[in-house]
C-alpha cells in the first residue's frame, strides 16, 4: 500500500523574491532595547539598516539571517567609528 501524497509549497514567484531583496530588514525589538541599555545610541539605526541590508543583498538575498547581518552591520560601523 502506497503512503498518502503530501502537497508540495508552491516555489515562490520571482517578482515577489525580486521585491523581498529589495526591501531592508526590519530592526529587531529586543536589539533595539540591548542597544540602548549598552549605551550604543550614538550609533544610527539607519546606518546599521543600510549596512545590514547591503549584507543581505550581497550573500544573494537568501532570508533567514537578519540578525547576523544587523550584529555584522553594526560590527563593522562599531569598528569604522572607532578608528576615525
Amino acid at each position: 500500500m502506497k503512503a498518502p501524497r503530501t502537497k508540495r509549497a508552491r516555489p515562490t514567484p520571482v517578482s515577489q523574491l525580486e521585491a523581498e531583496s529589495s526591501t531592508p530588514p526590519r530592526i529587531p525589538t529586543g536589539q533595539r532595547q540591548a542597544a540602548a541599555e549598552n549605551g550604543s545610541s550614538d550609533i544610527s539605526n539607519d546606518a546599521i539598516a543600510r549596512r545590514a541590508h547591503e549584507l543581505f543583498v550581497s550573500r544573494g538575498a537568501v532570508h533567514g539571517h537578519d540578525l547576523d547581518d544587523w550584529l555584522e552591520a553594526e560590527r563593522q560601523i562599531r569598528s569604522a567609528e572607532h578608528s576615525l
